[in-house]
């Protein structure tokens, strides 16, 4: 005959790691936590006195809510976080060789919305596209 021995944990610590694990593998995935800005139209200007550029972003009522910095390439590779200025303004960096890629996206893709992340730790403000694109459009 085939008996089955089930033992008994050895400390409530035991215990508590195996509830610590389930509760790890049951919690909801940590969503995302952004303000999600439509972009309208947008502006931008290449200074003579210097390698730097900007984008102006707009939203609604023709409102700016953003500026786009290219900073030279032979600047720092850590380029400044993504923040809010006093004025409301979110100023975002970018290194000066992803200018063209930039306006590319602002004049071929439709409709843009910025994201700007207000969640915990890190930050991953981003351009993208507002809707899901179908593959192999040929835009």
């Amino acid at each position: 005959m085939f008996r089955l021995s089930i033992q008994q944990p050895r400390s409530s610590s035991t215990l508590i790691g195996f509830a610590l694990i389930l509760c790890l593998f049951a919690a909801p995935p940590v969503q995302a936590q952004y303000e999600s800005i439509p972009i309208q139209t947008y502006s931008y200007a290449q200074f003579s006195s210097s390698d730097t550029a900007s984008i102006d972003l707009y939203g609604v009522e023709e409102k700016m809510f953003a500026i786009l910095i290219f900073l030279p390439e032979d600047d720092p590779v850590n380029l400044p976080p993504a923040a809010k200025g006093p004025d409301g303004i979110l100023r975002l960096y970018f290194k000066r060789e992803r200018l063209a890629t930039v306006i590319d996206q602002l004049r071929n893709e439709s409709p843009l919305v910025l994201r700007f992340w207000t969640g915990a730790g890190g930050n991953n403000t981003h351009i993208g596209t507002m809707d899901l694109e179908a593959v192999g459009e040929a835009e």
